[in-house]
């Protein structure tokens, strides 16, 4: 969506996914080698909520609106 619509924050926003890929990855290593535990517990917690908080209720939903906006008027 973001290519097809020209998003200018496009790069921004695929590394902000990315990041927060990679630490899920890191967390998901440190499970593999160490077992659960409840500091990964909370630590994967907090990141997913921040994740939703702060990153898909605000900037996705962004990014989707301003996509739409942009098809909208350039339909005018």
């Amino acid at each position: 969506m973001m290519h097809a619509k020209r998003y200018p924050e496009k790069n921004q926003h695929l590394e902000q996914h990315q990041i927060f890929l990679n630490d899920v990855a890191i967390m998901k290593q440190q499970f593999l080698t160490k077992g659960a535990s409840t500091s990964l517990l909370i630590q994967l917690n907090t990141a997913l909520m921040q994740w939703i908080i702060d990153h898909i209720k605000k900037v996705d939903i962004y990014v989707r609106y301003s996509s739409n906006l942009a098809v909208s008027t350039a339909t005018l």
